[in-house]
């Protein structure tokens, strides 16, 4: 096969064989299960150009051997001086392993959104150097492979301040939303997005609707706590199976009110 020669685009393919930028998701069979390629799906043409540079520096680190040696390949990585010049401003890079549609890093993240809400089977992390967004993919959504190997960093998704301009009047940066699962925060988003998010009213009503959004639960949870709300017949037997799942008591308590006496 020949490599993907298009000039415009937004999709950067590192690694394989049809290797290149074009303006489509390339066809992947997610049944082989392979780390190899990975895809960035960019803002623009532009900026797929400069993130097709880190097809030659993977290659050379041994991109298109991760399947049989992921370690080696993502120490090379984390190690390259190369691969952080790239993006020297930094992420936040949204590495998604399981989407709907698309298994890609993401600039974007509105292209990230809506590749996980909604998605029970999502598979994601958000880090702040490509690299580690990198690794991630090669580990093929295993972060806890990551973290035993020691090739991520402690706070690997929580420090967006640095890449954003939207600050409090004593300079530091303003926390716009939190994104969580059952057991707590995922990753902090730093900036103004809210103002253009749009709140969705589910059956365990207004309040409740919002009061889960506005704290950062996606879609495929919120889900979920609507079947619980649905066979619980008492609060006791609502905060056994949300606590279950890993919410705290208090919460499952004051959401169990919220639904109950809308307040």
């Amino acid at each position: 096969m020949s490599a993907t020669t298009t000039k415009v685009g937004r999709y950067t393919v590192l690694g394989g064989t049809n290797y290149g930028v074009t303006p489509h998701y390339p066809s992947l069979d997610r049944r082989l299960n392979s780390a190899v390629p990975i895809v960035i799906k960019c803002k623009d043409a532009q900026e797929a150009q400069t993130a097709f540079q880190l097809h030659s520096i993977l290659v050379q680190l041994g991109l298109n051997t991760a399947d049989s040696g992921p370690e080696l390949v993502a120490q090379n990585i984390t190690q390259s001086e190369q691969i952080s010049k790239v993006f020297p401003a930094g992420g936040p890079f949204y590495a998604v392993y399981n989407g709907k549609t698309e298994r890609a890093i993401y600039v974007r993240q509105d292209d990230f959104f809506e590749q996980v809400n909604g998605f029970a089977q999502r598979k994601y992390r958000c880090f702040n150097s490509i690299s580690e967004a990198l690794v991630y993919m090669i580990f093929k959504g295993n972060f806890q492979q990551m973290e035993k190997s020691g090739l991520c960093g402690k706070n690997e998704s929580v420090t967006f301040q640095q890449h954003t301009s939207v600050s409090s009047g004593s300079g530091v940066s303003l926390v716009d939303s939190h994104i969580r699962d059952f057991t707590g925060i995922i990753h902090t988003i730093y900036g103004s997005t809210s103002n253009t998010m749009a709140y969705e009213t589910y059956s365990l009503g207004e309040n409740a609707s919002y009061y889960l959004q506005a704290h950062g639960y996606p879609e495929d949870i919120i889900l979920q706590i609507e079947e619980i709300w649905k066979k619980s017949t008492s609060i006791d037997t609502f905060v056994t199976l949300l606590t279950s799942r890993g919410m705290p008591a208090a919460e499952a308590r004051y959401l169990w009110y919220t639904i109950v006496h809308k307040i």
